[in-house]
């Protein structure tokens, strides 16, 4: 009893610290944003409905920094300092939510989906064991040549599977540009452990004519509220400018999307910049439609039944060539709740932001 006590103790206070990091990394991004910010004024009709709901002690800074986006003001923006500080350890317990975000276990995860498809495994790395795509246990030299054989046909992509975000990390082998396993080897050194290769997915006719250069994909959230599946306002990434990847915080654009499929009026990078048209393809934004929304809904709920423990999880998604759903990543922790608010001028709970605010007791 005394040993897990004290076990406990040291988890609890593990965690505690953590958070305490996360805390203070909010607080300096707020601070560095402020040239977003500073010019957004709020008026005092405005400060009262904030105060309706999340009471005097709450700073109005995050708010003032979604309404820089698109110019909405929304009294019922989550900000993201309570989300990573005090809503998310609460929906998603840390030490599970590292192992199942683990990459090389999406396949295990997921693949029993229906209408969902997986990019295909070439070889995955976990803590330094190789596997190849059916998950038996092979030596670095096969992986090396499972890849190199790979890359004679096909394109890849190779990434951490534990450990990262924005697309750190992330590198597509094209084809025929390794002229032997030896060099593969060499590749592999670069990641040491814990990483995948898989095939590179072809985006669909819709979203290669927005930018063909990247991996094009929609960010939904799901989350779990008195025994009911939810989803906050949906989002496409997109690169630009050369970038062989999406994400937002290596300059990639992110745009607000309904969930009949259509994109909001504007895009944004992380600085703030706003597009109303692609500055690579000169396609408008506003109203392009993006086939088949409903079977990613769809495919996102199914996969969060089969997360256990997690009630807020963060998809990656696209459409294939074929125009079917595939599954990139599941983000369990370190979610940027504020994307959907900045993209769509709506809030990430909407009418449920009340019902989060009392788990974490910031009441009016």
């Amino acid at each position: 009893m005394a040993k897990s006590k004290i076990k406990e103790f040291v988890y609890h206070m593990f965690d505690f610290y953590h958070y305490i990091y996360i805390y203070l990394h909010e607080v300096r991004y707020i601070k560095a944003q402020k040239k977003l910010w500073k010019d957004v004024i709020l008026t005092k009709e405005q400060e009262k409905e904030l105060q309706a709901v999340f009471g005097k002690k709450t700073s109005n800074k995050w708010h003032r920094l979604y309404q820089s986006y698109t110019g909405e003001f929304n009294k019922d923006y989550f900000p993201e300092i309570l989300f990573s500080t005090k809503l998310e350890p609460i929906l998603c317990p840390r030490g599970i939510c590292e192992v199942l975000q683990d990459k090389g276990l999406i396949g295990v995860l997921y693949h029993s989906v229906p209408e969902l498809r997986l990019p295909k495994t070439v070889i995955v790395n976990c803590s330094g064991i190789f596997y190849d795509g059916n998950r038996n246990i092979i030596n670095k030299e096969t992986a090396a040549d499972l890849v190199y054989e790979w890359s004679k046909r096909k394109r890849f992509v190779i990434k951490p599977t534990v450990g990262t975000h924005s697309g750190a990390g992330v590198v597509i082998g094209k084809q025929d540009a390794y002229n032997s396993s030896e060099e593969i080897l060499t590749l592999f050194h670069g990641y040491k452990k814990n990483f995948i290769v898989q095939e590179y997915i072809i985006n669909s006719k819709e979203l290669r004519a927005l930018y063909d250069n990247s991996l094009n994909t929609i960010r939904i959230m799901t989350y779990i509220l008195e025994d009911k599946l939810y989803h906050a306002p949906l989002i496409l990434r997109i690169g630009k400018g050369g970038n062989e990847v999406d994400n937002v915080g290596i300059g990639g654009l992110f745009v607000g999307l309904s969930d009949d499929g259509y994109l909001k009026k504007e895009a944004f990078t992380r600085k703030g910049e706003g597009y109303c048209v692609h500055p690579d393809s000169r396609i408008r934004f506003e109203g392009y439609p993006i086939t088949g929304i409903d079977k990613i809904i769809e495919c996102a709920f199914a996969c969060h039944k089969k997360t256990p423990h997690t009630k807020f999880i963060s998809w990656d998604f696209t459409f294939d060539e074929n125009n079917v759903p595939v599954l990139i990543e599941a983000n369990l922790l370190g979610h940027s709740s504020w994307l959907p608010q900045a993209a769509s001028g709506v809030s990430t709970f909407g009418s449920n932001t009340n019902k989060m605010l009392d788990k974490i007791r910031v009441r009016s």
